[in-house]
């Protein structure tokens, strides 16, 4: 199976006590594992880092797989063309 950054759902929050704009990424494998950050790519960078930590407590190996797709379905995501990199020329579409 081939990685699909599909699978990555991206949702746009509100902090309700301060009015701070806020997005929330998650696997579509995993949803009770929301990280929240303020871009989709910092939050996504965060859901790879929490998927590669908990691989190491999985002992189903089943469970493992699902993680290791979730992390290469996550990597994806950050590695695809339209992605907010800090390299890139942020100031708007098409000034690249």
């Amino acid at each position: 199976m081939s990685a699909d950054p599909r699978r990555i759902i991206v949702t746009e929050s509100r902090c309700q006590a301060c009015d701070v704009h806020t997005v929330l990424v998650y696997h579509r494998s995993f949803p009770e594992m929301r990280i929240e950050g303020m871009t989709a790519e910092r939050a996504a960078g965060l859901l790879a880092d929490r998927l590669t930590a908990a691989l190491d407590s999985v002992s189903d190996p089943i469970h493992s797989e699902a993680v290791r797709v979730a992390i290469d379905d996550t990597r994806a995501f950050l590695d695809r063309e339209e992605a907010v990199h800090p390299a890139r020329d942020l100031s708007g579409p098409g000034t690249r």
